[in-house]
């Protein structure tokens, strides 16, 4: 399809270089513009008792594949729960891998820690009930539930793989850690969770980074900039060709 169309829209630069590599494209064929997420379908719950210290709640929104990399969220949180116990993990989504990560997690005995929702329509709701946000992911596009987390101003733990570094600059709007390595990941979590002053500072620049990246209005602007560009060199060659 590349040799009939004027330009390729990849959702991260990430994307892009894998395009521009596999179909050995012109460096100027493909151009990225991120997701854009409608926040006005959103609903703002009362989360007062969230940010307590008693008790955090640590979850995953991914569906249960491969990619997705729960076994290593499993075994980060077997090595929270025994440095602390004041923790919940939350899985959200369905899969084919669920019922092996749930023989997991009752293997490592964290059982009473963990509560799996399954699909869920009130997934943006459930956000906001979350302290941390992770994603332990072994490649990704640019995920939408990590778009939406930012915008919900949740701290955000994610592997460094596809377009997430995109989103999350390591230690500003959120922490990045190495893929397939739970180590860092539990490490990583419990920075966050122990440290509140951390926890609010990646709140507030990760609303500010999606506000002036990931917004509806940025991704349709792109989209018209695109389009009118494009129709501009076509007319343009057609008026020297007359």
């Amino acid at each position: 399809m590349s040799l009939f169309t004027d330009k390729i829209v990849c959702i991260s630069e990430n994307a892009r270089l894998s395009l521009l590599k596999r179909e050995r494209l012109r460096s100027d064929k493909a151009i990225v513009i991120p997701n854009g997420l409608n926040t006005d379908r959103f609903q703002i719950v009362k989360t007062d008792g969230k940010k307590s210290n008693v008790h955090r709640r640590i979850g995953i929104v991914a569906r249960f594949f491969e990619q997705k990399g729960h076994i290593y969220f499993v075994e980060a949180a077997r090595q929270i729960v025994k440095l602390n116990s004041n923790v919940e993990f939350v899985f959200i989504g369905d899969g084919y891998l669920r019922p092996s990560i749930e023989q997991k997690v009752n293997e490592c005995g964290i059982q009473n820690y963990c509560t799996f929702l399954g699909n869920r329509s009130d997934v943006h709701e459930l956000l906001q009930t979350l302290d941390v946000f992770v994603l332990s992911s072994l490649w990704e596009g640019l995920p939408i539930s990590l778009l939406e987390a930012q915008y919900f101003g949740i701290a955000c733990v994610v592997t460094q793989v596809g377009g997430n570094p995109e989103v999350v600059r390591n230690g500003y709007n959120g922490l990045l850690v190495p893929p397939r390595d739970p180590d860092a990941l539990a490490h990583a979590i419990l920075r966050v969770i122990q440290d509140d002053t951390l926890t609010n500072e990646l709140s507030i620049h990760g609303q500010e980074m999606f506000r002036e990246k990931f917004s509806i209005d940025k991704m349709v602007d792109s989209y018209l900039e695109l389009i009118y560009g494009v129709l501009q060199e076509k007319y343009q060659g057609y008026r020297n060709n007359v």
